[in-house]
């Protein structure tokens, strides 16, 4: 479905793929979500697979990186409590994982002229991935205001039913984000308060 762009030549650790004619795409633009929402469609349609959450090993990574965000006073006592209540809640009992794009910002996102979207961004493509990981990343970054045609949309594309996981999948992509931007000095990504809807009370 060209969601890639064809791979040219690798060289070591560099990778040359296929100049690929377009625009960057314009959130809040009609049409947008839906194309966004087709290209990880074609991803999460092609190696999916359902398995025990307690084979993933991504509640026992949650926990850890929110300790993390604990000791590195990000979250006090009582969230930290109340967010591992909340992840143990979510935690589903099976997973869907496969194909995810895990850098899923305007720049890297290329709409070509016959309207498709094209992910520029070729190594950020990761395989055994909750699905939604990547989509919890762009909701952070840019495509929150358009979440409910965005999956709506998703949802048409005929994609694994892993929407009764995504706020699990959302909370262990946030929580792992957040450490790297704590370790990366990224301040103004850091912040209790995108925690507060995954607490409980």
């Amino acid at each position: 479905d060209d969601v890639l762009p064809a791979l040219v030549a690798q060289y070591t650790s560099e990778l040359w793929v296929e100049f690929v004619e377009g625009e960057r795409i314009r959130p809040g633009e009609p049409g947008t979500a839906a194309a966004v929402a087709r290209a990880f469609a074609v991803l999460y349609r092609a190696d999916a697979r359902q398995v025990p959450e307690t084979e993933t090993g991504v509640h026992a990574e949650l926990c850890r990186d929110l300790e993390f965000l604990r000791e590195a006073g990000v979250l006090d006592r009582r969230l930290h409590h109340r967010v591992l209540a909340g992840a143990e809640r979510l935690r589903p009992e099976k997973i869907w994982v496969g194909y995810d794009y895990m850098d899923a910002i305007v720049p890297n996102l290329l709409r070509r002229p016959d309207g498709r979207v094209c992910i520029i961004d070729f190594e950020s493509v990761e395989t055994d991935r909750p699905l939604g990981s990547g989509v919890a990343k762009a909701f952070i970054r840019w495509l929150e205001p358009e979440r409910e045609p965005f999956l709506e949309a998703l949802q048409r594309e005929g994609v694994p039913d892993f929407l009764p996981a995504l706020p699990f999948a959302e909370l262990a992509f946030l929580a792992s984000w957040m450490k790297r931007a704590v370790i990366r000095r990224r301040w103004k990504h850091v912040g209790p308060e995108r925690f507060v809807r995954f607490a409980d009370p």
